[in-house]
């Protein structure tokens, strides 16, 4: 078997398990999946799995950093496209499609922010910083048509902002009541951005 062959399977094997494990996290519970579980489904050996993946925590983690990942890419595109309008209506934008991510991927939000990942403050920092540079793009297209009041827009605010945001996506996913009205994640994110625009940054 040639190099490119050998690479081509390996990442293939690799793909294999990082999805078949998700599906067993959603099926199962994070919880209540042994890494013996997901290796059996596959017909592959433990040695396969730790090839590719240090733990199955590593697995949920690299799921994360890709999403937030492409989210963050979906934001900048958005506000690209409302470039020409309103901070405020771009925020909103924003806010809507960011609650629209999180309802898409609860059960995965769930079990990463669950008390069975050991790694929240390292998936806090990627949200944060992420979604910061969203949040900081629009601030800066609203300073530049003088939008704001007293406060100056800067790299703590967007930071802030984004802070809010995790958070709340923190509490709304650790809620026992969330998971039969994902329709609150939309109507908490909302609450949120009525904070920021009730004189935090935005001039009505």
């Amino acid at each position: 078997m040639s190099w490119l062959k050998r690479r081509a399977q390996k990442e293939l094997t690799k793909k294999k398990i990082f999805e078949a494990s998700l599906s067993l996290f959603i099926e199962k519970g994070y919880e209540n999946v042994s890494i013996e579980q997901i290796v059996a489904s596959l017909g592959l050996t433990k040695g396969a799995f730790y090839h590719h993946f240090v733990s199955k925590e590593a697995i949920i983690i690299e799921f994360y950093h890709t999403i937030i990942q492409e989210l963050t890419e979906e934001l900048l595109f958005k506000v690209r496209d409302l470039r020409e309008q309103d901070s405020l209506i771009i925020l909103e934008s924003i806010f809507h499609q960011i609650s629209l991510f999180c309802v898409g991927k609860f059960k995965f939000l769930k079990i990463l922010l669950s008390p069975s990942v050991n790694s929240k403050a390292a998936l806090e920092d990627v949200f944060i910083n992420e979604i910061s540079i969203v949040l900081l793009n629009i601030l800066q297209i609203g300073e530049s048509r003088e939008e704001y009041q007293q406060y100056r827009p800067s790299k703590d605010s967007a930071r802030y902002m984004a802070a809010l945001l995790f958070y709340e996506v923190r509490y709304l996913c650790m809620s026992e009541e969330i998971q039969h009205d994902k329709k609150s994640i939309s109507r908490s994110l909302e609450d949120i951005l009525l904070v920021v625009s009730n004189g935090l940054f935005i001039t009505k």
